[in-house]
């Protein structure tokens, strides 16, 4: 495996080790229908950062993270990228087609 192949694979499991922190959190929510579609879950951000911290703290995330600084802004990436809706893009357009 190349060093290329090897640092992206590492960067992909950072961001879902930091989306799977913000979903716990209720920072963003994934459709129960649509796999992969986040929107915004309601909580803030903090909500987050602490969980992630404490859960850095107890060891459960501390293998994908080299410190809490990166794993926060891993965690303020995700959020930024998939936090823009209110609900499900796909849902949406399904039920309010006109």
């Amino acid at each position: 495996m190349s060093m290329t192949k090897r640092y992206m694979d590492e960067i992909d499991d950072k961001r879902s080790a930091a989306l799977a922190i913000a979903i716990q959190a209720g920072v963003i929510k994934e459709c129960e229908f649509h796999d992969g579609c986040y929107f915004d879950g309601g909580e803030d951000i903090e909500e987050a950062y602490t969980l992630g911290v404490k859960m850095f703290a107890d060891g459960e995330v501390s293998d994908h993270f080299d410190s809490p600084d990166e794993m926060k802004d891993f965690i303020k990436e995700v959020v930024e990228q998939n936090n823009a809706a209110e609900e499900c893009t796909w849902c949406d357009k399904v039920f309010n087609e006109d």
